[in-house]
């Protein structure tokens, strides 16, 4: 009982006192950008034209005027398309592009980044991640991003939006002492002395 009453005074093998933010930390998402290639394969091609003919013509002027039936930068090869159809009087409409995306495209880690119609990066959510960055960490949420995930994923950034505080006491973390290891001398030396 005295343990408990003083504290702030008991011996440290029993008793520590922390601030607050010692047990805090922030959980954030980590988000790394969609990456999509185009593939205008045969097969890709029948499957729209089953759905679309009149997209068809759009895609097969695509292939002429690149000399490729594939493409690693969605953005790019949207880019095209769009400004064939508004040669051909074909609208692209977002049920089209959306045909587009989910026949022709497929995740591609070396291909450019997809970016929404104001020009900011898709997220892929296959790759979103959440991090618990103790509140203590030196230069917060960005110092933590700086130096623990950024040097391991370039592309990624944090959405600022998704942070959330978080407050986890470990009691292992500030009260275990492990358990000495003997060294190999004298793990080698007792061996020898049982085989003698």
């Amino acid at each position: 009982m005295e343990i408990y009453l003083a504290f702030d005074e008991a011996d440290p093998k029993y008793s520590k006192v922390f601030e607050n933010t010692e047990f805090g930390y922030y959980a954030v998402d980590v988000q790394r950008p969609l990456r999509l290639s185009v593939d205008l394969s045969e097969e890709n091609i029948s499957e729209i034209e089953a759905k679309d003919s009149d997209l068809v013509g759009v895609l097969m002027e695509y292939i002429k005027q690149a000399g490729a039936n594939s493409c690693a930068d969605y953005n790019e090869f949207i880019e095209r398309v769009s400004e064939i159809a508004d040669t051909k009087n074909i609208k692209l409409t977002a049920k089209r592009k959306k045909l587009i995306r989910d026949i022709l495209t497929n995740v591609d880690e070396t291909a450019a980044p997809v970016k929404d119609a104001k020009g900011n990066l898709e997220a892929d959510k296959n790759l979103k991640d959440t991090e618990q960055v103790p509140m203590t960490y030196p230069g917060g949420i960005d110092g933590y991003w700086e130096n623990e995930v950024r040097p391991f994923a370039q592309d990624s950034w944090i959405e600022s939006d998704s942070a959330s505080i978080g407050y986890e006491l470990s009691f292992t973390k500030y009260f275990y002492k492990p358990v000495e290891v003997r060294s190999a001398e004298d793990i080698n030396l007792q061996s020898r002395t049982e085989t003698a």
